[in-house]
């Protein structure tokens, strides 16, 4: 729609299943021929269809600023890409998750300081299907220190806050997950060679009302 507003979209078709055992053991003495009772067990499947996707329309607010505006439903085995990490977002008791629903809204801009670096911001709301809230805030800089054909270097300081409403069992969140830290990501390409990809991440984390380190190392071709 012009270079001024952009809309996209994505539709994603979800099939669950679950087994059930279901245990039971026959009175004794009701028939004969089983004097001593006798265990009886069956299995059974439960298959579930769901729908999700995501709406965003992204607009061009200046010569250096983007800001994007997205309404997706999803479930909470979606994760929040290179905001929430997957070791504080997982879901730890799959019987009582059962499917939860997430409906968010999210907001997300980028401002550009100067060519290598960049603002980065994202404000998120989400209500879950079991009525949970979940509010997301994320503000970080990219700092390109170096750019070359064949070698980058990529700094990322960032602040990280979850908001949940209420605690449930079912799956991981905190009153509130707090993270400052720093991102360093390192692209080199070696002749006739794939890119060799250096990513790490170093935070200090605050849940429950402590504090902690945090490290998170990685590689690619």
């Amino acid at each position: 729609m012009g270079d001024r507003l952009r809309l996209s979209g994505e539709i994603i078709g979800r099939r669950y299943w679950k087994r059930v055992d279901h245990d039971r053991r026959a009175v004794p003495g009701i028939n004969p021929d089983f004097p001593e009772g006798l265990n009886l067990s069956s299995t059974h499947k439960e298959h579930r269809n769901r729908l999700f996707g995501s709406l965003a329309a992204a607009a061009s607010l200046g010569s250096r600023t983007e800001a994007t505006l997205t309404y997706s439903r999803r479930d909470i085995f979606d994760q929040d890409p290179h905001i929430y990490p997957r070791l504080y977002q997982g879901v730890q008791n799959l019987e009582k998750a059962q499917i939860t629903g997430v409906h968010q809204v999210d907001l997300a801009y980028n401002h550009q300081f100067r060519p290598g670096l960049d603002w980065q911001g994202n404000l998120g709301g989400a209500l879950f299907s079991d009525q949970n809230r979940r509010l997301t805030v994320y503000q970080g800089l990219s700092w390109q220190a170096l750019r070359q054909p064949r070698m980058q270097l990529e700094f990322n300081p960032h602040f990280y806050l979850a908001a949940y409403q209420t605690r449930r069992e079912a799956y991981f969140s905190p009153g509130q997950y707090l993270a400052l830290g720093l991102g360093l990501n390192f692209h080199r390409q070696f002749f006739r060679l794939p890119t060799l990809i250096l990513q790490g991440t170093v935070q200090g984390v605050g849940q429950h009302g402590d504090w902690g380190p945090a490290l998170g190392m990685g590689t690619g071709p």
